[in-house]
């Protein structure tokens, strides 16, 4: 997670910003660049960003999260995209107003379509600016630099067996690798792609720990849980063990994990 992002002094002249439905809205919109990582992309999910933005807050309704992407959506502040099948979006004019992001961590969200498509040498038209009122032309031009930056090399990182399970697991539990533990989380990812593990593991796994009333707080809590829903589906859909075995397993792969966080 970054330790700093900028405030642009020009919001509180936007027509954009001054035009929002209400300031729940408006206070999304400024705390945004906090959770984005460094190209601005972030997990088009309303319990994602409650998550990231929200840690402390009891009550935020995600319906409110989702009228004021709506809403961005809608005055072309952010872009909505799909990747496999997974909903992720971008701030356009991230370029224009944050500097440094360099320094930070690369993206381990994928890019949009368009940008694979330059890899390709395929043709695009500009993305359009967020905001409105003159800075619409500055904001399309910035946006395609920023697009014509991402090189190659960046597109094959985030195709990696890792980053590939990494989106998976942070679109499933609703949570990153910024809010966790950096460590455990990176060896839980690692640990999923050596064993295999498919997208109906993980939501078996999940599942279950949901019903369970157990506390999914990193990719760490799900790793056992899904090695035993492999071994069940490897089985034609029956545990190794016995049923009453089974649930022995389950419960104290999750009661292991809250052992070792005790304070939640």
């Amino acid at each position: 997670m970054p330790k700093y992002r900028k405030t642009w002094t020009k919001t509180l002249d936007s027509f954009d910003f001054n035009e929002m439905p209400d300031d729940f809205c408006r206070v999304v919109w400024l705390l945004l660049p906090l959770i984005l990582d460094s190209e601005g992309r972030g997990i088009d999910l309303p319990a994602w960003v409650r998550s990231r933005m929200f840690p402390l807050r009891r009550v935020v309704d995600e319906a409110d999260i989702k009228r004021a992407f709506d809403f961005f959506e809608s005055r072309k502040m952010i872009v909505r995209y799909k990747v496999d099948g997974r909903s992720y979006f971008y701030s356009v004019n991230w370029t224009s107003y944050q500097s440094g992001t360099e320094k930070e961590s690369p993206s381990l969200l994928p890019p949009p379509p368009s940008i694979e498509k330059e890899q390709s040498g395929e043709g695009q038209e500009p993305v359009k600016s967020l905001s409105g009122g003159d800075q619409a032309e500055v904001g399309a031009a910035e946006s395609a630099s920023a697009s014509e930056s991402v090189n190659a090399s960046e597109f094959e990182f985030v195709q990696t067996p890792f980053t590939k399970m990494n989106a998976l697991v942070s679109n499933k539990i609703c949570l990153t690798r910024e809010n966790s533990d950096p460590d455990r989380w990176d060896a839980a990812i690692n640990q999923l792609v050596t064993d295999e593990i498919t997208e109906a593991d993980i939501d078996a796994a999940v599942t279950w720990l949901t019903k369970a009333g157990r506390t999914i707080l990193g990719a760490q809590s799900i790793v056992k849980a899904c090695a035993v829903e492999k071994s069940k589906r490897e089985r034609n859909g029956r545990p190794k063990q016995s049923d009453a075995d089974f649930e022995a397993a389950m419960k104290a792969a999750a009661d292991e994990y809250e052992r070792d966080h005790p304070n939640g």
